[in-house]
């Protein structure tokens, strides 16, 4: 009977991934949401084709490349590079042949691992099998990982308790095998998920303080735990695989660090709010993995952090029943709370009143953190110490010896982790451009245009790559977390001017050579005169791609526009001093590093461009025929106007579509970006420039302000 529970145990831990997937194995669908699921089997799928291509003899630069995010180069680590699962997923899919069920299989591969992970570290802690099982399955099976299903990487959480597991047989043995078994963890759990490579890099260190606790019979106060020479030496020890962890990133990040280092996201304290948890969340229960969404309270799909009701009620019954209490289980309690403090994001808002959080602290000092946008995800880290409190819960109320009670708690462990986590939502794989057998050029370059909200915009998620995979063609669009400059700039001009021919004729300019516009409902015979848009002329119908709703255009390029002045004919203008008058935003004036005092322009409206930005300033010039006025943004070209009204005494010049220099644009696309305005026959030193088109997706304009004239020609 002693080695039946295990071995049931054992099994049925392994059937609940299944049963919480068989849905999606059954209708040959990808598991997720039909965004953020497309974009991971585009990353995978993408590395196997760079990995391939490194291995046939191309640079090693390769494993950087992807069709999207024109026209940066090199970005395929915008989003989370996903190494590690990518050789999973190249095994299993030969072993199914399948694309969607080796996707799908992920989710069981990831949560083995954790199981496996958390399975020897607890034996490490000479815990029975039963007892062991039981809390591996809890921590493989929490809610934690079940809201992430959208969100692959997140699955990934094998590396918290084999660090803790090193930690502690380092520790026993001093042997060095260890210390580089932490480096390995560490940098297969980055290139599994960056945001748990980063927690586990900084958790590493915190498990060296807390391994020696669990021996420590009699802890009399917390600085045996903090202040213990033993433990500050083994911290100081774990430098080495820190180090080499570190070494190991910049090898795969250096490069493209240095080369995107501009464009790469410090992401703001405001943004961080957005994606944090909240405090009622401990009892919510999201309703997309809820079967009983009627009846349990509805949280936040990316922001839960829901214990079970199991692990509550084991916190419930430690607190107040002081006899089962112990010191450890407080640490791991503490700790855990400790981390859900964190995942609450900078501020905590307690019956609408705000005060800062302890994750500002992390923020502002730890190095990375700067850079992540979801604090919600370091409650992982509260998920792994309240499933160590659970394996001293066991020991505390003696389960290990009782097997009624272990087949209770298995019993609702089951229920729990199936009944309210079944994961229903799956989405169907699109089929990509090779399906059409439709032959472009080469050097394609195809900008996706999808209905969002009432209007066409860009497409802002997986499909385009994915769409692109396997070809040479290359697009504008990309889906990674973040939305880079170029994509911000083509959102407005599309609202501003949805496929004018102008627009189209500028599209070309930037090295656009394709449209591709999802049409979701079909039309009678999939004519385009029955479209809810009027096509310009300058575009030919190619394709219709019924299986993604997609009509495929060429641009017909025109006669070519240049822009009459650029950064190559700096000997022609020359710059003229100017005052301030008026302006919309005070604080004109900024003082750089450099000493040298320049003007910024921004917008009034907090992160919008209206019809009520404006300056006005006076010039000092002894001419009034002319002038030039240059606005740079450096390389966020976003924040340049879309459309200029500047007077001078009464003369008006309209911009609609002014256009930035597209040479230096597309030649050096991550350096300074500008444009030139120009307005002649003026009668007056006083010039206004007045915005004329709004920017509603939150782009605001931060320019700084040149005057020019041209310059005098020398009389004999």
């Amino acid at each position: 009977m002693k080695m039946v529970t295990p071995v049931v145990l054992f099994l049925l831990c392994f059937i609940l991934p299944l049963l919480k997937l068989h849905f999606a194995f059954t209708n040959s669908q990808l598991v997720g949401d039909g965004v953020d699921n497309v974009l991971v089997l585009t990353i995978l799928e993408r590395n196997l084709i760079n990995f391939s291509n490194v291995l046939n003899g191309q640079d090693f630069l390769a494993i950087y490349s992807s069709n999207g995010l024109y026209p940066y180069t090199e970005t395929n680590l915008f989003t989370e590079p996903l190494y590690f699962p990518t050789i999973l997923y190249y095994l299993l899919k030969i072993l199914t042949g399948s694309k969607i069920i080796a996707f799908n299989s992920l989710f069981i591969t990831a949560y083995t691992f954790n199981f496996l992970s958390f399975y020897y570290l607890s034996r490490l802690l000479r815990n029975d099998v039963a007892s062991s099982i039981l809390v591996s399955i809890i921590y493989s099976s929490g809610h934690f990982f079940a809201i992430q299903y959208i969100h692959l990487q997140n699955q990934f959480a094998f590396g918290f308790p084999l660090i803790f597991a090193f930690a502690i047989r380092y520790s026993d043995t001093n042997k060095k095998k260890f210390l580089f078994l932490i480096y390995l963890v560490l940098t297969l759990q980055f290139f599994s998920c960056n945001y748990f490579g980063l927690y586990g890099l900084y958790f590493s260190f915190l498990a060296f303080f807390i391994t020696d606790s669990l021996r420590i019979k009699n802890i009399k106060n917390i600085s045996e735990i903090i202040f213990n020479k033993a433990k500050i030496k083994l911290a100081l020890i774990l430098i080495t695989p820190a180090l080499l962890f570190i070494f190991t990133i910049f090898i795969f990040y250096g490069w493209f660090m240095i080369h995107n280092f501009e464009l790469y996201p410090k992401r703001l304290l405001l943004e961080n709010q957005y994606y944090s948890n909240t405090a009622l969340s401990i009892l919510r229960i999201p309703h997309l993995i809820s079967n009983f969404p009627d009846i349990i309270l509805n949280g936040e799909t990316h922001n839960s952090a829901h214990l079970g009701f199991l692990p509550l009620v084991a916190v419930l019954v430690f607190l107040l029943t002081p006899k089962i209490q112990s010191k450890t289980g407080w640490i791991f309690i503490g700790l855990s709370f400790l981390f859900f403090l964190f995942s609450l994001g900078p501020i905590i808002s307690i019956y609408n009143v705000e005060i800062p959080g302890p994750y500002t602290i992390l923020y502002h000092i730890l190095p990375g953190f700067k850079n992540l946008r979801v604090p919600s995800r370091i409650f992982v880290i509260s998920w792994f110490f309240i499933s160590m409190f659970l394996l001293t819960f066991a020991k505390t109320v003696s389960m290990q010896k009782n097997f009624k009670l272990q087949i209770i708690v298995f019993l609702i462990v089951f229920a729990e982790f199936f009944f309210l986590t079944t994961i229903k939502e799956t989405s169907k794989l699109p089929e990509q451009i090779n399906a059409l057998k439709l032959e472009l050029p080469t050097t394609s370059n195809i900008i996706f245009i999808k209905k969002k909200k009432g209007s066409y915009t860009l497409n802002d998620d997986g499909f385009p790559e994915w769409y692109l995979l396997n070809t040479t063609y290359r697009t504008p669009n990309g889906y990674s977390g973040l939305t880079l400059p170029f994509q911000y700039y083509l959102i407005n001009l599309l609202y501003n001017n949805f496929l004018t021919d102008d627009l189209v004729q500028y599209l070309a300019e930037l090295g656009i050579s394709h449209i591709a516009i999802s049409y979701p409902k079909s039309t009678p015979g999939n004519k385009i005169s029955n479209l809810d848009f009027k096509i310009p002329g300058s575009l030919e119908l190619l394709s219709y791609d019924n299986a993604n709703h997609l009509y495929l255009f060429k641009i017909s390029k025109q006669i070519e526009t240049t822009n009459k002045f650029s950064s190559n004919n700096g000997k022609e203008i020359e710059p003229v001093e100017y005052v301030i008058e008026e302006t919309s935003v005070s604080k004109k004036q900024e003082f750089l590093n450099d000493k040298k005092m320049k003007t910024y322009w921004q917008s009034f409206s907090s992160g919008f461009q209206t019809n009520s930005d404006f300056i006005k300033i006076r010039v000092n010039s002894a001419s009034k025929e002319s002038f030039i006025v240059k606005l740079n943004s450096g390389p966020f070209l976003e924040r340049l106007p879309y459309g200029l009204d500047i007077s001078c005494g009464n003369v008006t010049k309209k911009y609609n579509l002014p256009k930035i220099d597209i040479e230096n644009f597309l030649s050096r696309p991550i350096s300074n970006q500008f444009m030139f305005f120009e307005i002649n026959n003026c009668n007056s030193t006083h010039l206004e420039i007045r915005i004329n088109k709004t920017t509603p997706y939150a782009v605001f304009m931060l320019s700084e302000l040149e005057i020019y004239q041209y310059r005098q020609k020398p009389t004999n």
